[in-house]
């Protein structure tokens, strides 16, 4: 194969390595930018050099080979001779989530140590900010993602029309995971209008007149955690406490306007 020809592969193979949602992708799987893209490059070459991986990752050699190293002792690549070279090549993409599920499975077993350790000074409150709406999504996946809670918002059914794809895909795995929700509304005709499916999604609602209640965030009280979510700011934020001392005071406040709302 010509000089010539091996350039026109390889900037073949560089255009199609670029696309930037296969590297975000990989990154939701704990690969940051420069690893995904010599993953990338690697699966796409089956075997190559550093020098091959780094012309087609667009990752400078030194790095590419450190990298490299750090992907073959997490068992994501592999190093062989191939003459008087040293190559590399990638495990396949199912492998590598099957390696990452393994990953997960193996700190979920050990995740009652972990809790035990982060409750150590349960009167000290962890508070974390969270900004994007990436981020946001990832607090209400969490109030769901322990089956047979009660998941109690303070809120307003206008999340449903600014973010209709992402809460209805929510309130499906809501419901497969057996989540009861409870939420306190403002007493208005589109609020009123969610009524009918509750039994259906496994909803409770209660009503306030808007006069009196009418947020502009809403509030989520789950697990031993507590989440002030501000949705429709350009740039959405929230606050997130977790305290079983004050996620029982909310829950006894959330309780106290329940009794006295205007329940279904």
């Amino acid at each position: 194969m010509t000089i010539a020809t091996r350039i026109a592969i390889l900037v073949s193979i560089i255009m199609t390595t670029k696309d930037t949602s296969l590297t975000e992708t990989l990154s939701y799987l704990g690969l940051p930018e420069n690893e995904a893209k010599i993953y990338l490059a690697a699966l796409e070459l089956g075997t190559g050099s550093i020098w091959d991986i780094a012309q087609v990752s667009t990752v400078k050699r030194p790095t590419c080979y450190v990298i490299l190293e750090k992907l073959a002792t997490q068992g994501i690549a592999y190093r062989s001779s191939d003459a008087k070279r040293t190559v590399y090549s990638v495990i396949p993409p199912k492998e590598l989530i099957e390696l990452f599920d393994q990953r997960k499975k193996h700190v979920e077993a050990k995740l009652s140590e972990l809790e035990a350790i982060a409750n150590k000074t349960p009167y000290k409150p962890a508070i974390r900010l969270y900004e994007g709406m990436e981020s946001i999504k990832k607090i209400y996946n969490q109030c769901i993602s322990v089956k047979n809670q009660s998941v109690l918002i303070y809120g307003t059914a206008d999340v449903l029309t600014h973010f209709p794809d992402f809460f209805a895909q929510w309130t499906t795995e809501r419901v497969k995971m057996n989540n009861l929700l409870r939420v306190i509304l403002p007493d208005n005709t589109m609020n009123r209008s969610i009524k009918s499916r509750n039994e259906e999604l496994k909803r409770k609602t209660c009503y306030y007149p808007e006069s009196q209640f009418n947020p502009k965030q809403e509030i989520l009280i789950y697990q031993n955690t507590i989440a002030y979510v501000a949705l429709f700011d350009k740039q959405p934020f929230a606050t997130v406490i977790e305290s079983p001392l004050f996620a029982d005071f909310e829950r006894e406040r959330f309780e106290i306007m329940w009794g006295t709302g205007d329940t279904d």
